[in-house]
């Protein structure tokens, strides 16, 4: 089914692109007015995206009898060089790269190959209180939630949540069932609000402090930074999320540089820092702790004794993070949030 939906994907967006009419059956896309069968297009998945995953269907595509397609979710930066290197055709959220052997050309978009659907002006942004109503959705998604509901699982007032299901309804992120007391929320498309959600919570990231830790390895620096925090008088939590949290959910090779970590409650910087064991530096900090609406923590947990944020707000900030963030996030995704 999924081969089927890309190649729907794919004859819509050549189509799109004023090159012709194309139609998609099974995993294979061509002109609808084209008879010649060689001039057919084939898609090859190549998952989320990933490098490994590329060059896997890269070598798929060798073996396939009509012109292949690479077809990702989302091509990391290693993974676009890969393909260019390669003179592939492949498609992906962000680009279309075909050559066509009937008609005889190369489509190539960037950016405007598949245009997001922009919000008006009015619509809701997911950051803040709102974040917290969609990390709830996001957590069950083919759950049928009352407004109530969804208030007490996001953190929120009830008049948060419900502007906030509204606005996804109006943007046909959820729909209805019922009437008065028996209404009920779906998600349409999960991976559609999970997208929405990284792009709009990053107005979340307000850092409280910068600091240095020692750098024991991803888990034990945590857990240390942690167990420091628990035997403190302070009244503060400090949740772990991005690349480094990741690893403890989806372990993945990569060296982790920087930890990242939310806190809800007030406090100095000086003394946020001080209960984490990490001294305030101006160059070269490794900690970054970020002060947000206790809505950013909603579905955190511990996790082999270290509090970390939920696998979806872990996957917006670990998609923030420059240094090889963009590819555990897709890796998170695929391994873990499965939309």
């Amino acid at each position: 089914m999924k081969a089927e939906t890309n190649a729907r994907e794919l004859a819509r967006r050549l189509t799109q692109a004023k090159v012709g009419s194309f139609r998609a059956a099974g995993d294979t896309v061509a002109l609808d007015t084209s008879i010649d069968r060689a001039a057919a297009l084939q898609v090859v998945g190549a998952g989320s995206g990933r490098i490994e995953q590329v060059l896997q269907a890269l070598r798929r595509s060798q073996t396939a009898t009509l012109t292949p397609v690479i077809v990702g979710r989302h091509f990391s930066r290693q993974a676009l060089e890969e393909l260019d290197s390669a003179d592939a055709n492949y498609m992906d959220d962000r680009h279309l790269r075909v050559r066509l052997k009937s008609p005889d050309m190369l489509v190539r978009l960037q950016d405007a190959a598949a245009p997001r659907q922009e919000r008006s002006k009015s619509a809701l942004r997911l950051s803040g209180a709102a974040g917290g109503v969609a990390l709830a959705l996001l957590a069950d998604p083919v759950r049928e939630w009352k407004v109530g509901d969804l208030a007490v699982e996001g953190r929120v007032s009830l008049g948060t949540a419900q502007n906030t299901v509204v606005s996804l309804e109006s943007e046909s992120l959820l729909e209805r069932s019922g009437r008065g007391p028996a209404t009920r929320r779906r998600v349409t498309d999960a991976g559609a609000l999970l997208d929405r959600y990284a792009r709009d919570s990053i107005a979340d990231r307000k850092v409280l402090a910068r600091g240095f830790v020692l750098n024991d390895g991803a888990l034990q620096t945590m857990r240390a930074a942690s167990q420091r925090l628990a035997a403190t008088e302070q009244n503060a939590q400090a949740w772990f999320t991005g690349v480094a949290a990741a690893q403890l959910v989806a372990p993945h090779v990569t060296t982790v540089r920087t930890f990242e970590a939310w806190v809800t409650t007030s406090g100095r910087q000086d003394i946020v820092l001080d209960s984490l064991g990490a001294m305030p530096v101006e160059e070269g900090a490794n900690l970054v702790v970020m002060r947000g609406h206790p809505s950013v923590c909603v579905g955190s947990e511990y996790r082999d004794g270290i509090p970390v944020v939920s696998v979806f707000r872990m996957y917006a900030d670990a998609l923030t993070d420059p240094a090889r963030g963009e590819e555990q996030a897709d890796y998170l995704r695929e391994a873990v949030i499965g939309f």
